[in-house]
């Protein structure tokens, strides 16, 4: 059996009826696909692939590693670094995003939404 595949729940009769959606609904047990693991796809702002190498984000690593202010500075620093050079390098809008990212996360952190 498939997954989209019909089967007759225990129990029930299928007779012909003038209302066949009520009795296909009535008998018929119609199987849900199941969830496919899919690889992640490499996101280059929001979570790089050579950022996670060892198992853990790279920054998260500097957060355990920093004060909560210091990590608000190094998150500050980064939105500084990725609007200032925004046009020089190869992607503009990646880096807007980048900065964006981090804009973002400096939020969460100071409203507490991060652990």
């Amino acid at each position: 059996m498939n997954d989209w595949e019909p089967t007759i729940k225990e129990g029930a009769s299928v007779t012909a009826s003038s209302d066949f959606a009520a009795a296909r609904e009535d008998a018929v047990e119609v199987a849900k696909p199941k969830k496919v693991k899919t690889k992640p796809v490499n996101d280059p702002v929001n979570s790089p692939a050579h950022y996670t190498a060892g198992g853990i984000e790279t920054i998260e690593y500097i957060k355990a590693k920093l004060s909560p202010e210091e990590f608000i500075g190094y998150l500050k620093g980064n939105v500084i670094k990725y609007t200032s050079r925004a046009g020089k390098k190869q992607d503009t809008i990646q880096d807007l995003e980048k900065a964006q990212w981090y804009m973002n996360r400096q939020i969460k952190e100071l409203k507490g939404e991060v652990k």
